[in-house]
């Protein structure tokens, strides 16, 4: 650490990989190895080093982030499925996280497949919004795939439903076109059914203000939410 803050990595190098040596320094060693190279912008050096961190301590937690992390950014699911299956979960954090990186996978996969197999990618996002009921990626990929079946309203249940728990404005943009070929005064006074006025929040407001804008072009009067001609 000392070698660290005077700036010189060659000898703090040194210092970690000679503690590799001893069980009971191996992976603070590793640890620090693993943060230099972070720091370096070393990525596959610093996956290494979390692999073998995760090997010698599997309930290391920093560790397992990198190498699920990895995994899923290459789309090896069957083994990011097998580690995550593969944890203990014994604290409520522990069952939390792993729940977490079970709904990434399943709304990794929907996203994968949502063009070429949608009934696939539906299953997938449902399974996510399971393991957590208000994941924003999985329900817009569950809401994209419904409004696209025609089932306009299955999708603005879905979408409600989400935008009550977490005001995200994808969840409000997404609702406004939920219905395919609406206008845009249509997209504008659907979203005065879940947006209250004036709005409980800036992303509400945000979502707001760019419906007023497409239907900027058409004397509008919506009840409530806006009173204004062009």
């Amino acid at each position: 650490r000392a070698d660290l803050a005077m700036g010189d990595m060659p000898a703090a190098r040194e210092h970690y990989r000679a503690l590799i040596a001893s069980e009971k320094t191996a992976v603070a060693a590793l640890t620090g190895l693993y943060d230099q190279a972070k720091a370096q912008n070393r990525p596959e050096a610093a996956l290494t080093f979390a692999r073998k961190t995760l090997a010698l301590s599997p309930e290391t937690a920093w560790a397992g982030e990198a190498v699920f992390d990895d995994l899923a950014r290459r789309g090896q699911w069957a083994e990011a499925v097998a580690m995550v299956n593969a944890e203990t979960a014994s604290t409520r954090e522990d069952k939390a996280r792993k729940r977490r990186r079970q709904a990434v996978i399943e709304t990794a996969r929907a996203r994968e497949t949502e063009t070429s197999q949608p009934n696939s990618a539906l299953e997938h996002a449902l399974t996510a919004l399971k393991l957590l009921p208000d994941f924003v990626p999985a329900a817009l990929i569950a809401a994209r795939i419904y409004s696209s079946r025609g089932e306009a309203r299955r999708a603005q249940s879905l979408l409600r439903r989400i935008w009550r728990a977490t005001g995200h404005p994808d969840i409000a943009a997404l609702y406004a076109h939920s219905q395919p070929g609406a206008s845009a005064v249509d997209r504008l006074k659907r979203l005065g059914e879940i947006i209250d006025m004036p709005p409980a929040h800036r992303a509400a407001g945000m979502a707001m203000a760019r419906a007023a804008v497409d239907a900027g072009a058409t004397a509008v009067f919506v009840p409530g939410i806006l009173d204004a001609t062009t």
